[in-house]
């Protein structure tokens, strides 16, 4: 399967595969594989590098009712040019395998270029849609108590405007004592 979905990675050594583990818990129930998702979203397929075939089509809904939506493309390349800035910033910062980054965002382009630049560096990513209000977003950071955590500038609906910085700072002072 690995070879015919062309999966970008080390098989490891035989055998492959622990009969024993659960396949719940993937790391060992394939105890010598290592795989990137970020590699493999951005590298393992025909499109990849593409600077003419578009990876993601983001439509922001606009302040007003009267306003036109803002819409933004993104190539592969430019993901990927994108996620290569935002994984080398992460890195700045010292994020390494196994932190935690979680993300105050909308459902966007941003969000999309964090989980990747995450994963790339072999962090694991979480989010939070701000439809959860300021509690739900605390208590939700709380459980996996981010190292790194991102925020859009601001989150824009028909009638208002969430500003997020403040959040932001919050958790990266919380986790930096």
């Amino acid at each position: 399967m690995w070879d015919y979905y062309g999966i970008i990675g080390e098989k490891g050594q035989a055998p492959l595969i622990n009969k024993e583990a659960s396949m719940l818990s993937l790391k060992d129930f394939v105890p010598r594989a290592r795989l990137n998702y970020a590699e493999n979203v951005l590298f393992g397929h025909p499109n990849a590098m593409s600077d003419c075939k578009l990876a993601i089509v983001d439509a922001f809904e606009p302040a007003s009712p009267d306003a036109t939506p803002i819409k933004r493309s993104l190539t592969f390349k430019s993901l990927t040019h994108e996620v290569n800035i935002l994984s080398n910033a992460m890195r700045k910062l010292n994020v390494k395998p196994g932190d935690r980054i979680a993300a105050y965002s909308a459902n966007n382009a941003e969000t999309v270029i964090s989980v990747l630049a995450a994963t790339a560096l072999g962090g694991v990513f979480t989010s939070v849609a701000a439809e959860m209000g300021p509690i739900g977003v605390l208590e939700r950071f709380e459980q996996v108590s981010p190292c790194s955590p991102r925020s859009s500038k601001s989150l824009c609906y028909p009638s208002s405007t969430m500003l997020t910085t403040s959040m932001k700072c919050y958790f990266y002072r919380q986790n930096r004592r």
